[in-house]
């Protein structure tokens, strides 16, 4: 039997859910992103294009976290992007907890934990009992960013840029104008 993986080994929350829901020895093009070499003949293309948007993104992430300085941070048991992925997370749903993070995001709940810990040591987030459940916590985001969450926020992407396309000044304009497209 065959085992897909999707072209970074790694399978986002999304595609985990719906693979785990449909379990298939062969992809389907909407559930799982393949290496175009590795693509069925029944995809008839459509594999390419889906493991171009996910790797886009992947290098996408990649990009954003080595414009994050990491400075004076020390030794974490998470990554950058793995905390980035949760304080986007609450900034969306503030008043969650951890497993609510967890669920949404497709990490695992001691990293939802770790990113948390970081998160509050740098002052980036509020904890409060939840007043319905008292054995639960509910996070937010702080009313204002933490000196960490400026120094990450202000951080220039042009370096990054720079380091990873050709046109760096090009790339740039293009992000903008996903950015603007996007909701």
């Amino acid at each position: 039997m065959a085992r897909w993986m999707p072209a970074s080994g790694v399978a986002p929350a999304a595609i985990r859910a719906v693979a785990a829901a449909e379990p298939r020895t062969e992809p389907s093009c909407r559930t799982v992103l393949l290496t175009p070499e590795a693509a069925p003949a029944s995809c008839a293309g459509t594999c390419r294009i889906a493991s171009v948007e996910y790797l886009l993104g992947h290098r996408l992430q990649k990009l954003a976290e080595s414009a994050v300085p990491t400075d004076g941070i020390g030794e974490h048991p998470t990554s950058t992007g793995t905390v980035l992925i949760v304080a986007a997370d609450l900034r969306d749903h503030p008043r969650t907890t951890v497993t609510e993070i967890a669920r949404r995001t497709g990490l695992a709940q001691s990293q939802v934990s770790n990113c948390v810990a970081r998160l509050r040591s740098a002052g980036a987030v509020t904890t409060e009992p939840d007043p319905r459940d008292g054995r639960r916590t509910l996070l937010s985001p702080s009313a204002e960013p933490s000196d960490r969450m400026k120094v990450a926020q202000e951080a220039p992407l042009g370096p990054a840029l720079a380091a990873a396309t050709t046109d760096p000044d090009e790339a740039l304009a293009l992000l903008e104008r996903l950015s603007s497209l996007l909701r």
